[in-house]
């Protein structure tokens, strides 16, 4: 059975015995295509052949990286390529956090070779572009998008992992099926019109980062393929030229509209 996904505008075509979709990808189905990016194949067993709490499994001689989840035991694996354009995942789909964590790690992979870069990022669509915030974790990421879609009615495309991508001509901000604890994974994209790192704050500043601020304080919320030399230069190419082309603003805020207001007439002018 084979089944189709668009992720990030890039399309992974998926062989699995079992006609059900991917729960983890439902919003994000496409017709066929011929050239898909990659291709996943997924055996779903319950269990795997052990030893002395050793596993053991086959590995095709074209597969080169071996992917487990944190913490796994090994009942949940993903085999992949050199190029990483062929996966294999082998395991329990009720553990769907462990199949997220080797299928997001798996696919960046791939898409970093087609200008691909993923952050830790909620992002709102707004006025035809896309604002994309960036911080640490508890800090309000999805907030700050929920307060642009109350005030300004934007639409939120993602509330935790968000992709930029270059297509040449500018810079997009897609929607991911990867949405931490939030409700927001929207298969659509925008041009990136902003990125804003955030912190809480006890009043509303923003003000756009020079290019070394931007590196030391944007740069640490991108996710570095650093088990792929490959990969990661072609990140850190793709990086550059989303630094070069997207203004990086650092806001220190509180959530309330004044933030969001601040925040808007920074990236388009106040009115």
């Amino acid at each position: 059975m084979e089944q189709y996904y668009s992720i990030a505008g890039a399309v992974i075509r998926v062989i699995k015995e079992k006609a059900e979709p991917i729960r983890m990808f439902r919003g994000f189905e496409c017709e066929a295509q011929e050239n898909p990016i990659l291709t996943l194949e997924i055996e779903e067993t319950s269990s795997v052949c052990s030893c002395y709490g050793v596993s053991h499994f086959d590995c095709p001689e074209e597969m080169t990286h071996i992917l487990l989840p944190s913490g796994g035991n090994g009942e949940n694996r993903l085999l992949a390529s050199r190029d990483w354009e062929r996966l294999c995942l082998t395991g329990n789909p009720q553990h769907e956090l462990a199949w997220m964590e080797l299928l997001v790690s798996a696919f960046y992979s791939r898409l970093t070779a087609l200008g691909g870069l993923l952050m830790h990022a909620s992002a709102v669509e707004y006025d035809g572009r896309a604002v994309v915030f960036t911080a640490a974790s508890g800090t309000g990421k999805t907030t700050q998008a929920e307060l642009w879609e109350k005030y300004l009615g934007a639409r939120i495309l993602n509330g935790d992992k968000v992709f930029l991508r270059d297509t040449g001509n500018q810079i997009m901000a897609w929607g991911s099926p990867w949405k931490g604890s939030s409700p927001y994974a929207v298969n659509d994209c925008a041009p990136a019109a902003a990125i804003i790192v955030l912190a809480q704050g006890r009043k509303n500043e923003i003000r756009r980062l020079d290019v070394l601020e931007t590196l030391g304080m944007f740069t640490p919320h991108v996710f570095l393929t650093n088990w792929d030399s490959v990969c990661l230069d072609h990140l850190m190419a793709t990086l550059d030229r989303v630094v070069e082309q997207v203004p990086v603003y650092f806001l220190s805020c509180r959530p309330d509209e004044e933030a969001v207001q601040i925040a808007r007439d920074a990236i388009w002018g106040a009115k």
